[in-house]
């Protein structure tokens, strides 16, 4: 019997590294979600859950329910102080009255909270007999077009730099490693670190302001959509941290001038390596102080081509 040689090619990975996610037409609208992000997976403008009690936060503010309550929303919002299993809902791009009446009549909710496009909270106590009335959805203004005007071409003047303000905030913060890995590295404004890890990393953004209680708003990028957390005491988040193409945007209230934000548990990417930028700014200044770090484990993804022999 003739023996046939077939040159197969086998593409074996040194590491085989984890993505969580799918496209978002596979999502399923409803869930027990702690962040609900408008536009919805499927471009919803509209959502609405049941929570026990917790604490609602949104662009704007903060809201703490004491009883478990029914929320209709328009804006972004996220959910703290509850168990992810006791809440329930739904994106959608239509609901009537007669469904939130329905919803709130079988959950037997003793309050309703409604979150505008603004991200404004509205609460109603419907144990007192009052409704929980869907919020309607403002129609745009058109805009007049202006009619075309003789333009003045000035007389040019010299110009003048004006003087810099000093800003009144400062960034530091670094990259936290595992002590085998060499522990932590420092960083401040204008710092581009290149570093190697080969465990899990923290990112920490430490921001220092002249005002005792600044608001800082802070954008990292970190390709990663783990929740950033303030640390005890370093300061209070104000509003719902806002996930977007890899990157956090949130705004910190400092305690005595200091607001520091953590992503903790970032794995190490194999070679080049991925870079993570934290910038921080502040109301009434245009300045914006960034320091970014390359971090990779040092190791290169290649294949191992092995010729099969079969008879």
């Amino acid at each position: 019997m003739k023996a046939k040689i077939i040159a197969v090619l086998i593409f074996a990975l040194l590491a085989v590294l984890t993505v969580v996610g799918v496209a978002a037409g596979e999502y399923d609208p409803c869930g027990h979600f702690l962040r609900w992000i408008l536009p919805g997976f499927n471009s919803e403008s509209l959502y609405w859950f049941g929570s026990d009690p917790a604490t609602s936060l949104s662009i704007k503010g903060s809201y703490t329910a004491p009883g478990r309550f029914f929320l209709i929303g328009q804006s972004d919002v996220w959910l703290t102080g509850v168990d992810s299993n006791n809440v329930w809902g739904c994106y959608t791009t239509e609901l009537t009255q007669e469904q939130v009446d329905g919803m709130v009549e079988e959950g037997n909710y003793p309050e309703c909270v409604i979150v505008d496009t603004e991200g404004n909270f509205q609460t109603y106590d419907l144990t007192s007999g009052a409704k929980c009335t869907l919020p309607e959805i403002p129609t745009p203004t058109p805009t007049a077009t202006p009619e075309p005007t003789l333009t003045v071409v000035p007389t040019e003047t010299p110009t003048v730099e004006p003087t810099p303000i000093p800003s009144r905030v400062t960034l530091e913060g670094g990259i936290n490693r595992d002590s085998t890995d060499g522990g932590w590295v420092s960083a401040k404004a204008g710092d581009a670190l290149n570093l190697i890890a080969l465990l899990p990393i923290d990112i920490v953004g430490t921001a220092r302001s002249s005002v005792s209680n600044d608001l800082i708003h802070f954008e990292i990028i970190s390709g990663s959509d783990k929740v950033p957390f303030v640390p005890q005491g370093n300061g209070t988040i104000v509003a719902a941290p806002r996930w977007e193409n890899g990157t956090w945007y949130l705004t910190v209230r400092a305690n005595s001038g200091l607001a520091e934000v953590v992503i903790s548990q970032i794995e190490p990417s194999f070679l080049p390596g991925k870079t993570y930028t934290v910038s921080v700014y502040v109301d009434g200044e245009e300045t914006k102080h960034s320091w970014s770090a390359k971090v990779s484990n040092g190791k290169t993804v290649f294949f191992l081509f092995l010729p099969l022999i079969l008879r």
